[in-house]
């Protein structure tokens, strides 16, 4: 078992190029189908071999292990969906010291001289690796490699994604130095981003040696490491120049290793990753614009289900005295369709727990939670509570250890998070840690080993009875907005190439448009409420969607009354909208049956005072609405 010790980025230098190996000279190659991919076998000299597979005609897949004995099983990783997208048609050639492979959208050229990948669309460069120190790899002082995948940063190119770590800046390329190096460091300079990806509850920023020598952790510093890891990320180059000169272009990046990694953009015209562990596993995606870039990406990794309608309404939580039983739920229920607030979800917290023992429900403060749920959904409440992956080692409220389903079932089938050492050290029976809910009260108790397929499959089952009593989804993180004491305005940048108009509910008339392009303060003290606080802007020429205000989601629909879709046409540009709608809202018809209608609603302005609208049904899939509950249009 390899000691995975966290390494700060700093302490991963392949730039120095100190005992850093480049790959060599591409003695031979070879193609043929792995399953239903394309696969290119590069073989290097020293015994070692990268593989290239082609899953569709703009995303390719490259692997590397510099352990000349590797043998690149066929793989997918958990966090992939498909094996390919589509037959990627290829073309292969050799000439003038390249392999060539071409799709009908891009050419990958390996340069066989030393090895160096780069890539074509329509004869401009659109992605390379420096020729001379590209893939590189070094020994570990425990006898493994790390591995380092060096790439061209082309003057203007912008580096968006890595998940949670976005900070304040989106380019990683360019953020401010104060955000590593304080607020007095450094003024308007802004350096390069120098990432790690190590999942760790690194809880307020507090704990030391985490980020390079010299920075202050924060939520600004993208350099911190977080509790959750997305290395995926998105080159976007909008004025390409010098040997990328042409169109504009993008294309992304996703780093596929289970081990901590690593991206650095502090190396001026180049940036790299790398792996601390394994194999280098990469995905790239090309595309002419963002959202290529973007379909492709969800294609390999699955897309979300869409949401029902009412997660987008209001909803409400609570934590102690608000809501804390049964009784004062309901009445908190009862008064906001008493005084006509709309809302559609309660979330109740751990307080409906058995003393916090988690898929339980206490007997004193909610006995029969299937009727107060009933009655919940008799008034238009969609309800979750909190799921929090600890299972509780506590006696329940009348102090005693009486049987607990979730404890007793998961130490017999063996489920939980052992207390062994990667060192072999420790002791052989469950791991015990603890969560700390506030107010002075605290769990101690088990941790599913959820990386397992069988505690995953255990660990679903133990929601039936939540669902059996009604609860219609669940909450598994805890969020809460922060608002900053005092604040009075907030900087609002709009996008440039347009005019955006303040989104007033369709008050006339219209505000002056704003140019895009520019930031600027938008005063809005949150505690006064004689003022419209929320910054909103539409862009000219949308097309905007609304219905009448309803208490919840479907209530109209509930009693057979329609509630009529209004279309607010905004000033400027021609354009149009395809309006997406399903049964109602709720369902998931949609996803499995296919039940779904889309309507393209689209303008064009013969003069600026005039506006001619269209509606086409683009495609029906069954009927959506019965013919006794059609849909009103209002433009």
């Amino acid at each position: 078992m390899e000691n995975y010790r966290y390494v700060p980025a700093d302490e991963f230098t392949p730039e120095s190029r100190v005992n850093w190996i480049p790959l060599g000279r591409v003695t031979k190659w070879t193609q043929q189908e792995e399953g239903v991919v394309d696969k290119f076998t590069l073989f290097l000299e020293g015994g070692l071999k990268v593989c290239i597979y082609f899953l569709s005609h703009a995303m390719f897949r490259v692997r590397f292990n510099p352990d000349p004995k590797a043998q690149y099983v066929k793989t997918r990783s958990p966090a992939t969906e498909v094996e390919r997208i589509e037959d990627s048609d290829i073309k292969v050639k050799e000439q003038a010291g390249f392999l060539k492979i071409g799709t009908d959208k891009i050419e990958v050229r390996v340069s066989l001289k030393k090895y160096a990948l780069s890539v074509y669309r329509g004869g401009q460069l659109i992605h390379g690796d420096p020729g001379d120190y590209s893939l590189v790899y070094v020994k570990r002082d425990d006898g493994g490699e790390a591995i380092a995948q060096f790439k061209m940063a082309p003057t203007n190119a912008q580096y968006y994604g890595f998940g949670e770590k976005a900070g304040a800046t989106l380019d990683k390329r360019r953020v401010p130095k104060q955000h590593f190096y304080g607020q007095y460091a450094g003024g308007d300079e802004k350096i390069g981003a120098a990432m790690t990806f190590f999942n760790y509850d690194n809880f307020g920023y507090t704990a030391p040696d985490l980020t390079p020598d010299g920075e202050v952790q924060g939520p600004l510093n993208p350099n911190s490491p977080l509790y959750q890891s997305s290395p995926f990320f998105i080159e976007h180059n909008p004025e390409p120049v010098g040997a990328f000169a042409g169109p504009s272009y993008a294309n992304g990046i996703l780093i596929d290793n289970t081990s901590q990694t690593f991206v650095n953009f502090r190396q001026g015209d180049q940036y790299y990753f790398g792996a601390l562990h394994g194999e280098l596993d990469y995905y790239f995606f090309a595309g002419k614009h963002v959202a290529e870039v973007l379909n492709e990406f969800t294609q390999l990794t699955g897309r979300t289900r869409p949401k029902p309608k009412y997660v987008f309404g209001y909803h409400q939580g609570g934590y102690g005295p608000n809501y804390n039983t049964k009784w004062k739920l309901l009445e908190v229920a009862l008064k906001y369709r008493q005084w006509k607030i709309p809302i559609d979800g309660l979330h109740v917290d751990v307080d409906l727990q058995d003393n916090y023992r988690t898929f339980t429900h206490s007997k004193k403060k909610f006995p029969d939670p299937k009727e107060m749920f009933d009655a919940l959904h008799d008034w238009g409440y969609k309800c979750s509570t909190n799921i929090t992956p600890i299972v509780s080692c506590n006696t329940d409220e009348n102090g005693e250890y009486s049987p607990y389903k979730a404890l007793d079932t998961g130490k017999a089938s063996g489920i939980f998070v052992m207390n062994t050492r990667e060192d072999g050290s420790g002791t052989h029976d469950e791991y015990i840690g603890n969560v700390n809910y506030g107010r002075g009260h605290l769990t101690w108790g088990h941790y599913p080993d959820l990386g397992r397929l069988d505690a995953q499959k255990w660990w679903g089952e133990q929601y039936r009875d939540l669902l059996d009593w009604g609860l219609d989804f669940v909450w598994q993180d805890m969020t809460t907005p922060a608002m900053k004491a005092s604040q009075t305005s907030r900087a609002v940048y709009l996008p440039a190439g347009g005019q955006w108009y303040r989104f007033t509910d369709d008050k006339c008339p219209l505000d002056d448009p704003v140019n895009g392009g520019v930031e600027f303060d938008f005063y809005a003290p949150w505690d006064d409420p004689s003022r419209d606080n929320c910054a909103i802007y539409v862009r000219e020429g949308a097309i905007i969607p609304k219905r009448e205000v309803e208490q919840y989601i479907g209530e109209l629909y509930r009693h057979d009354k329609v509630n009529p879709i209004t279309f607010s046409v905004y000033p400027g540009r021609d354009s149009s909208y395809k309006l997406y709608l399903d049964d109602d809202g709720a369902s998931n018809k949609a996803e499995t049956a296919g039940e779904y209608r889309l309507t393209e609603i689209s303008h064009h302005g013969k003069k600026p005072e005039m506006f001619v609208i269209f509606c086409e049904e683009k495609e029906i899939k069954t009927p959506v609405q019965q013919p006794d509950t059609p849909e009103a249009f209002v433009s």
